[in-house]
């Protein structure tokens, strides 16, 4: 399997959970929060922080195909927990700033999520 596939499935790993588990926070809040199309990106910018650190910031013990499949899971979770903020900052702050601070914070998790989950057995 190539590294372009691998990528597309590992993808897949997370985009399934991350779509069942924020569906139902942005239909809840949709009379409470306006939403951009530009948000969308919580959905890429976790995942693709997540890669390059996979891909860049290699470890001297490689992680594992586990943590390639448990550490999506995980961003999922992120990215819920992130909308769920979205929701709770947008009255505090504006929509905007909310959205923004967000995003930045999305892409701070992925790292985190990197760096903090141990190369997992196999």
């Amino acid at each position: 399997m190539g590294q372009f596939a691998l990528s597309l499935l590992l993808f897949l790993f997370y985009l399934v959970p991350t779509v069942l588990l924020t569906t139902p926070i942005v239909l809840l809040a949709r009379k409470r929060v306006r939403w951009h199309a530009w948000e969308l990106l919580a959905l890429l910018i976790p995942f693709c922080v997540w890669m390059s650190a996979h891909l860049f910031l290699t470890t001297t013990p490689r992680k594992s195909l586990s943590n390639a499949v448990i550490e999506p899971m995980l961003l999922a979770l992120v990215v819920a927990v992130g909308l769920c903020l979205r929701v709770a900052l947008t009255s505090r702050i504006g929509g905007r700033n909310a959205a923004i601070s967000v995003l930045l914070g999305l892409a701070i998790a992925a790292l985190a999520v990197f760096w903090m989950v141990p190369s997992l057995p196999e």
